[in-house]
């Protein structure tokens, strides 16, 4: 009698020292088609959530250290000419 295909005896993979019973429960067990936990659809979408998780933190840290590498520099210099430089260029040379 041909057992169904999602219940698959794994008699060839128990070795020596097995009990009956533990053998009985292995085949009642409902296994993958590849024995492969990717296989299963919940893990595909498990995997999706933390890709995309991974690609938000990662997004993050690059604009981060985009912004503190060109953004600010400029916003720094132009703040610092529209407050100390050319309020002293049109004050005149000190004397």
């Amino acid at each position: 009698m041909n057992k169904p295909r999602m219940y698959v005896a794994r008699e060839e993979e128990v070795r020596g020292g097995a009990s009956a019973s533990t053998i009985a429960r292995e085949a009642e067990t409902p296994a993958f088609e590849n024995d492969d936990p990717f296989h299963d659809p919940t893990v595909g979408w498990v995997m999706l959530v933390l890709f995309l998780a991974f690609l938000a933190f990662s997004g993050g840290v690059i604009s981060s250290f985009v912004l503190q590498l060109l953004i600010y520099p400029i916003i720094f210099a132009v703040w610092k000419w529209r407050r100390e430089v050319k309020p002293a260029l049109a004050a005149g040379p000190e004397r």
